[in-house]
């Protein structure tokens, strides 16, 4: 287990590491990985649609071949399918990073029918499945659904537990940055069509940006005032 442990840890500080680097988080890598630490036959990365209850599958892992199987089955492919909010499973996983659910039918009876999920399980060779809960502030923001090969079971619920931790700690970064981004393009327009004048100070590197429209306010073109502190000292008056 302490082995799995340090793998998990290792797997993630590399996720991690490349988002810092570009911008982007592999979600099929992640998917991947899930698939392999819960020792599953599938797995689908379920992401929650902000600002509404729904989810949408974002990646799936596993054999190509019966998958494609089961979408003939099923009559579409799940990647990028939304999801409508089902309470009750909800109210099922809302307490736990780990759910088992004993069937496709338990898990998702009222959103397909019986009849084709009993055929998915047969040419899938699935039955148990697995919710692994991804949580943000206490809500759920995301998470992986295992599908077991139907002579095994799930074992492997510590792994799945520290595994949804340092994802959710991932979503949260990639929530922020993205908040980050839409304040910024919603105060550069403000700026933009009101003319106003603006400066941003970054509290930890203390560097400080004026905006162009600041400095014409005072008289000045973009190039003529540094965009320092020592830009904006010289401008004091020398008896201030």
């Amino acid at each position: 287990m302490l082995n799995s442990y340090k793998n998990i840890l290792v797997f993630t500080k590399k996720i991690n590491q490349e988002y810092l680097d570009s911008g982007i988080i592999d979600f099929q890598e992640i998917t991947d990985f899930a698939l392999e630490l819960s020792g599953g036959k599938f797995a689908a990365f379920n992401l929650f649609v902000e600002g509404t209850n729904d989810f949408k599958t974002i990646k799936i892992s596993g054999d190509n071949k019966k998958f494609t199987k089961a979408l003939d089955i099923i009559g579409f492919n799940p990647v990028g399918k939304v999801w409508n909010f089902d309470p009750i499973r909800e109210e099922r996983i809302k307490n736990n990073t780990v759910t088992l659910f004993n069937s496709l039918e338990d898990l998702a009876g009222n959103l397909i029918s019986e009849n084709k999920l009993s055929a998915i399980e047969k040419i899938a060779g699935i039955k148990e499945t697995v919710i692994i809960r991804i949580a943000v502030n206490n809500k759920t923001a995301a998470d992986f659904t295992i599908f077991i090969d139907k002579d095994k079971n799930f074992l492997r619920f510590e792994e799945a537990k520290l595994f949804a931790s340092q994802i959710g700690i991932l979503i949260e970064k990639l929530n922020v940055s993205r908040n980050l981004i839409e304040n910024k393009e919603k105060m550069d327009f403000i700026v933009e069509v009101t003319g106003a004048g603006a400066w941003d100070l970054d509290m930890e590197t203390k560097k400080i940006k004026f905006s162009p429209e600041w400095k014409n306010m005072l008289g000045y073109s973009d190039e003529e005032i540094e965009n320092s502190f020592e830009g904006w000292r010289k401008l004091w008056h020398p008896q201030d």
